[in-house]
């Protein structure tokens, strides 16, 4: 096929003639720059031509998807929203307003999306567009759309207004937003903006709170009243255009209007709502100026009642200073220590501690009055945290198993260990907490260990290979010993049981740590680990690794792709073509699109960039024909350059030398009986750059190819009999 002529077919707009040259061998070609332009051609003729294409290779390409959804009887309107989506993001719109018109022509209905409203306003003095919106029954609540509609055609929707949810100030909005203006995305966000006003809603109007208290719409005044009861009367216009609505928990709300409210208000919430509308720290003092709206004469007695209830606030500091001040909660380091105090168990003082430890540095001064208020709690099991924030030994050597089982710091758990097996105060029970280590820990800790809890440590590790838990061993062990025999355990056999291991752990959809150290362990290019034992390891074992090795979901294509073709460079039999995504082809092929690369990237493009910025000088680009022509070649362009590129950085060479002509593979020429026509063909099997119909090439990625790879002479499925295989010879 030739890929030059296919592209001046489509430049000179002669698409009958693109779908006519490349109709009938669509199903072999792997080249998407020329299949989009079979598909581009087929949907501005109308024709059917999805269904003849390798679906695998465009089936999340747009114009793959829009062939469907005009041919596809049972594509969903769910799938036709994401076209949209895609349609509209990829500012594709040579595909929209036919896409419009068939998807109500399809539901019905109209396709709801913020971003075809937005385009429709944006697009509003289009015919298409004018066309579209008067042929859509909208539903009568939806206002945006019908608004828009009588808008387009120069009707006042006044009428249709009058039967919203607030009719009088819908209307004024449109008058003072809409009517005379020009229908833009940002006028119509003021117009739904103005029609959130209502009665007993509240604003900010000159600095002072104001409650609305009813709408003259014959007059188009509110009347509003501020917290004294005087009376005001403002044009909607100034209300709408100055002001937001105020929420109803703000404390000016409370304080001014509905003080006998407060009452009810949690002392916490209450505290802190002041705090924020201040906006700035408050004595005590200052704190009863405010609550006294609220609580009169009781207000000194409601802040002593009160006391402890505000100092533990999560949101709120007390600055033990004179004067005693309150702030909305910042976790300053001066604070530290006055929240730590607030705090009613050693687990809520832990996890304070370890998220502030993380980001700040503690003061001496801080350090020894927040230690000596943990020694006075009565509570057991304070020596993690004890030992997080001052480092000292001796709290380290006196915990209890309990303590060490719940513990989380993993310096407090590796400093125990390591004193209780220096000091041979060891138990079965503290093997068992080696697994919240890390792996850095686990190997040290494995270092100091006598051989009996080593021979102990190790049967662990074994259990865990064996039952697929405690992971955290596996990963230590694989990190540190996998050329080891774990005890009767190969090294084979215990790289196949984690990658096993890993692969069940992702299908029950669990985020792991385990995976994420799989995907290190199996894709690090300085230790190489995983290959080595590949490598070396007997070939069955071997292949079963590899295997399993193929089921895994978790490595992203180029890792999966990268540790396979080295794999392939040591051990080519492993190939299994039906599965693999890496792909192969000729040297001479290979060159051929390093070279068209070369050739779009430094001569196609610059000179369609200079094309670009030529034809914008000529002034309106709406009308500009060669500006549209070169922006979409500039386009079309970029995209082959990234698909070759990215095609390249996954194929290598065919080896001819491994070929051995006893069963179809790459570099064989077969002889195949066409069961259905009763005819036979010859084939070369070759790469994916390969193909040419012309001359019965095909590649070993087409799904005729797919299905007679592996198959010897005079074997036969329910389509194909192989007659012959030959071995060819590298040009």
């Amino acid at each position: 096929m030739n890929e030059k002529l296919i592209e001046k077919y489509y430049e000179d707009k002669k698409y009958e003639k693109v779908i006519k040259e490349m109709y009938d061998n669509a199903n072999i070609y792997t080249d998407k720059h020329i299949l989009r332009l079979f598909l581009r051609s087929a949907n501005i003729l109308s024709k059917k031509v999805y269904d003849v294409i390798n679906e695998y290779l465009m089936k999340d390409d747009i114009d793959y998807i829009y062939n469907r959804f005009i041919h596809e009887d049972e594509f969903s309107k769910s799938s036709s929203l994401h076209l949209l989506s895609a349609i509209l993001s990829n500012d594709r719109k040579d595909l929209l307003e036919e896409f419009i018109l068939m998807y109500i022509e399809k539901y019905k209905e109209y396709p709801h999306s913020e971003l075809l409203n937005e385009y429709i306003i944006i697009n509003k003095n289009k015919e298409i567009v004018i066309d579209y919106v008067n042929s859509v029954e909208a539903d009568k609540k939806d206002i945006f759309f019908n608004i828009v509609k009588l808008m387009l055609n120069k009707q006042d929707p006044v009428s249709f207004l009058e039967k919203a949810e607030s009719p009088e100030i819908f209307i004024s909005s449109y008058e003072n937003f809409l009517k005379g203006h020009d229908l833009t995305v940002e006028n119509f966000k003021k117009f739904f903006s103005g029609a959130k006003f209502k009665n007993n809603m509240f604003i900010l109007f000159e600095e002072e709170l104001y409650r609305i208290e009813k709408y003259d719409f014959e007059n188009r005044m509110f009347f509003i009243e501020d917290k004294f009861g005087r009376k005001k009367q403002v044009k909607y216009s100034i209300i709408a255009g100055k002001t937001e609505p105020i929420e109803k928990d703000d404390f000016r709300v409370i304080k001014y209007f509905m003080p006998e409210e407060g009452h009810g208000i949690d002392p916490c919430r209450l505290v802190t709502m002041i705090l924020k509308y201040r906006n700035s720290a408050l004595d005590r003092n200052q704190i009863k100026d405010e609550l006294v709206y609220i609580f009169g004469k009781e207000t000194l007695s409601f802040l002593t009642k009160n006391k402890k209830v505000l100092e533990q606030c999560e949101d709120i500091e007390i600055i033990y200073e004179k004067p005693e001040r309150y702030v909305l909660s910042q976790e300053n380091e001066n604070l530290i220590f006055n929240k730590v105090k607030r705090m009613r168990t050693i687990s809520q003082v832990k996890e304070y501690m370890l998220s502030v430890m993380k980001s700040r540095k503690i003061e001496n001064e801080d350090k020894e009055r927040i230690v000596k208020h943990i020694e006075s709690m009565r509570e057991k099991h304070k020596n993690e945290i004890l030992h997080l924030i001052t480092e000292d030994g001796k709290y380290i050597k006196d915990v209890e198993t309990d303590e060490l089982k719940n513990a989380t710091y993993i310096k407090f758990i590796f400093d125990v260990m390591m004193y209780k097996f220096s000091s041979g105060k060891i138990n079965d029970e503290n093997i068992e907490i080696i697994e919240k280590l890390d792996t850095q820990h686990i190997e040290k800790l494995y270092i100091a260990m006598n051989r009996l809890y080593r021979d102990n440590l190790l049967e662990m590790t074994q259990k865990s290979f064996r039952l697929g838990k405690n992971l955290r061993l596996i990963e230590w062990y694989l990190s540190f010993h996998i050329n080891e025999s774990l005890k009767e355990m190969a090294p084979d056999y215990t790289l196949l049981r984690s990658i096993m291991i890993s692969n069940d752990v992702y299908a029950m959809r669990k985020i792991d740590e385990y995976l994420n150290f799989m995907r290190r362990f199996l894709f690090n290019p300085k230790k190489k680990k995983f290959l080595e034992l590949i490598m070396t390891t007997e070939y069955n074992s071997g292949k079963r690794i590899f295997d399993e090795f193929m089921k895994i979901l978790y490595l992203n294509d180029y890792q999966k792709d990268e540790i396979r073709s080295q794999i392939y460079s040591f051990r080519a039999d492993y190939r299994d073509y039906k599965i693999s995504d890496f792909m192969l082809s000729t040297k001479e092929t290979i060159k051929k699109k390093q070279e068209e690369f070369a050739e779009i990237t430094e001569k196609t493009l610059p000179k369609l960039s200079r094309m670009i910025k030529e034809a914008s000088e000529l002034g309106d680009l709406s009308e500009n024909s060669e500006y549209k022509f070169a922006r979409e070649q500039y386009r079309l362009f970029s995209l082959k350059a990234e698909e070759i590129k990215e095609q390249i950085s996954k194929t290598e060479p065919i080896d001819f030398i491994s070929v051995d002509g006893n069963k179809v593979e790459v570099g064989t020429i077969v002889t195949v009986l066409i069961k259905k026509d009763k005819i036979q063909k010859k084939y070369k099997i070759l790469g994916i750059f390969d193909a040419d119909a012309d001359n019965n090439i095909i590649s070993y990625k087409s799904p005729f190819a797919q299905k007679i790879l592996g198959m010897k002479k005079n074997e036969e499925n329910k389509e194909y009999k192989i007659i012959e295989i030959l071995k060819m010879e590298e040009e």
